[in-house]
């Protein structure tokens, strides 16, 4: 018997949807039907779903994926109908927050080398002072 008592406790169960269909189905003899909805937030999709026993709400929640919020309408709903149970006692775990990248530094525009060192200008040979006569750039060909 002794053997028995040093086992870990069960491991708590966070299955809301459920729990919330055993509890409905006692209590109003219908199963939870889950209306969800999707929207875009920034670059992510946030999710409500709402829960109800027949035409009445039981409760509503929010989460990353559409299964996240219908586990969350469904703790939502069993806190609502008072079905007392240890795991309902405790919040909601939430996911450590990401750490967010710094804003983009604004590009400085380069100073001009250019200016602090004066260069020669160009050197600019008119084309008849050449020693060769000039040649077709398709052909190679001398132009006359």
């Amino acid at each position: 018997m002794n053997r028995y008592r040093a086992l870990p406790s069960p491991v708590r169960d966070e299955n809301f949807k459920g729990r919330l269909q055993q509890v409905a189905q006692e209590r109003f003899g219908e199963t939870p039907v889950y209306d969800s909805e999707g929207a875009r937030v920034g670059n992510r999709r946030e999710y409500t779903s709402v829960v109800f026993g027949g035409a009445e709400p039981l409760g509503t929640g929010h989460g990353a994926s559409k299964q996240e919020a219908e586990q969350d309408a469904a703790r939502a709903a069993l806190q609502g109908l008072g079905a007392a149970s240890p795991e309902l006692s405790t919040s909601k775990p939430s996911k450590p927050a990401r750490a967010r990248r710094a804003p983009r530094q604004k590009r400085q525009p380069a100073a001009p080398a250019a200016a602090a060192t004066e260069a020669a200008p160009a050197e600019v040979v008119p084309l008849h002072a050449m020693s060769e006569p000039p040649r077709s750039r398709q052909f190679g060909e001398p132009i006359e």
